[in-house]
């Protein structure tokens, strides 16, 4: 979640504009600036792995892992689409600082 927190700036900068406009351009520009080529590019490559490569690789129950993967699919993506894992980071960040409402009955 620290790591949604350091790259909120450009994670959610991406998320809300439009890929092919000056906004963009301006923030990608800016990160490389600041980043660097190799860290923006570096940060790029991470955010594009699939959930279901990083559920594997950071959780090691599979009770865990069945619990995190739909939330994917809210997004309109499954676990094996590029961008699925920081999708579900970007969720668990959510739940984390929003929490979730739980009937009780």
């Amino acid at each position: 979640v620290g790591g949604i927190e350091r790259n909120a700036g450009l994670l959610f900068g991406l998320l809300g504009g439009a890929l092919w406009s000056y906004p963009t351009t301006k923030l990608l520009a800016g990160e490389a600036w600041r980043r660097g080529p190799r860290d923006l590019a570096a940060f790029m490559g991470e955010a594009l792995v699939p959930a279901r490569g990083w559920l594997e690789t950071t959780y090691r129950s599979d009770t865990v892992r069945a619990l995190w993967a739909p939330w994917v699919l809210h997004a309109g993506l499954g676990p094996e689409d590029a961008f699925s894992g920081q999708i579900a980071k970007v969720i668990a960040f959510a739940l984390e600082a929003a929490g979730a409402p739980i009937v009780k009955g």
